[in-house]
């Protein structure tokens, strides 16, 4: 199976769907607007990784539910992520790990500030 970033590019079959959508990115920072689009574009091409995340942690047993999780990180001047913040409101500590991974291995370009964002991912199990 092709893999990216070490993750398996199709999560596993699932008897359960994950559907999973970026419902927050923003920035109060002045000089954050001009990365925006980067942001949101490299967490779009991570979509599929987050998603393989929380099929790991499914069995055919789980609950139809939605869940929110809440990030924030910086970008630090050398394009690397920095402070990685999360919070779910469902038990799925190893999902958040994993998440927290695959966030960390975005590299951006360098900059001359460092940056903070904050956003929010929708997940629906189905």
């Amino acid at each position: 199976m092709p893999t990216h970033f070490g993750i398996p590019s199709e999560p596993p079959r699932s008897p359960r769907r994950v559907a999973l959508s970026i419902s927050r990115l923003e920035s109060q920072e002045p000089n954050a607007q001009e990365r925006l689009l980067e942001v949101q574009r490299h967490l779009r091409r991570r979509l599929r990784a987050i998603q393989h995340c929380y099929h790991r942690t499914l069995d055919e047993n789980s609950p139809a539910s939605e869940a929110e999780l809440s990030f924030s990180f910086s970008i630090a001047k050398s394009g690397r992520i920095e402070e990685v913040e999360l919070q779910t409101n469902v038990e799925a500590e190893e999902a958040s790990r994993c998440v927290e991974s695959v966030l960390r291995r975005v590299r951006y370009e360098a900059s001359s500030v460092r940056v903070r964002f904050d956003g929010e991912f929708q997940i629906r199990v189905q």
